[in-house]
């Protein structure tokens, strides 16, 4: 972690306002966050991007478009220039709300709340989807790595890189199965689809991002999102898979409303669904290993191995 008196520093330098405290640590995973409170009573939100294949620049850009369709967390600065960090900093309004997770896991979502949260998160992903892009090719936009010249070569690339992490834990099954069924599944795909709908999507929705405001009794996007292009079926299926019971099935009503045809095919979202699911598992691998076959999210009443479990062998048995 870092010294909390060289980020209050660093946070009066950008915002102009005197910190009233020093910073308090919110997350301490994969990218760490901080909150800020000024005397002003003014309070923001430091990210430090560790993951040096963020691109600052680009996520700033994304920002700033996504505010102008939606409802989106205000970014201060996204620049390394004045930084005494080895990374790049962004830093952003803080707001009181409570986020999706939350509100899943305390029994607070309320069907009204399901309805805001699943007309938010599609229109999230419209908005997301009008991005232009930096560079030509399919793949998930980072610094550290280029993007593919073709879809088929990115789906083979997601499937290898995600069980392959969890292929390196100590028990190597069932992920060379779980593997092997979803490189065929695509491969069958492939054979049976025409050439499905290209654009930018988000590949890591979270319901720890979607923040009710009760003051305006409406959703608001956290963080900016890791944006990929890929079949836009991929993106709605990230969505669907942090939501269930009434809600997923109100999120897929809405789906498929708002575009005729885009699951026909529930064969092709189940394999998608799969892949979401297994690029949290692979998270988990690389932050608690231990937590693998175990690890619950927001208000699952089974372990999230089991969910993954069973997409595979529904894949196997369509």
């Amino acid at each position: 972690m870092l010294d909390p008196s060289t980020i209050k520093e660093y946070a009066e330098a950008v915002t102009g306002e005197r910190p009233a405290q020093l910073p308090v640590v919110i997350s301490s995973t994969n990218n760490p966050v901080y909150r800020i409170e000024t005397e002003s009573g003014r309070s923001y939100v430091l990210k430090c991007l560790e993951d040096p294949g963020l691109d600052v620049q680009f996520e700033l850009r994304v920002n700033r478009h996504l505010q102008s369709l939606i409802r989106t967390q205000e970014v201060i600065s996204a620049d390394s220039t004045r930084s005494a960090f080895p990374f790049d900093v962004i830093v952003t309004r803080h707001y009181q709300g409570t986020d999706g997770a939350t509100l899943v896991e305390s029994g607070q979502m309320t069907p009204r709340l399901e309805d805001k949260l699943t007309t938010f998160m599609l229109r999230a992903f419209e908005a997301i989807g009008s991005l232009s892009m930096p560079r030509e090719g399919y793949g998930i936009h980072k610094n550290d790595r280029g993007m593919h010249p073709t879809w088929e070569a990115f789906i083979t690339d997601y499937i290898e890189r995600y069980v392959g992490r969890l292929e390196a834990l100590d028990n190597p099954e069932p992920w060379a199965d779980w593997k092997q069924c979803l490189l065929e599944e695509f491969n069958d795909l492939l054979s049976r689809s025409r050439e499905p709908a290209m654009g930018p999507v988000s590949l890591d929705s979270n319901l720890k991002n979607f923040l009710y405001l009760p003051d305006t009794e409406e959703f608001l996007l956290l963080n900016v999102p890791l944006v990929a292009v890929t079949d836009q079926r991929h993106g709605i299926a990230e969505m669907a898979s942090q939501l269930q019971g009434r809600a997923y099935e109100l999120f897929i009503q809405k789906v498929e409303r708002l575009s005729e045809g885009a699951l026909e095919d529930r064969r092709a979202f189940w394999f998608y669904q799969t892949l979401a699911l297994t690029g949290v598992l692979a998270y988990i691998a690389a932050h608690s290993p231990e937590d693998v076959r175990n690890a619950h999210r927001w208000g699952y009443p089974v372990p999230m191995y089991d969910y993954v479990a069973d997409y595979v062998n529904r894949l196997k048995r369509s």
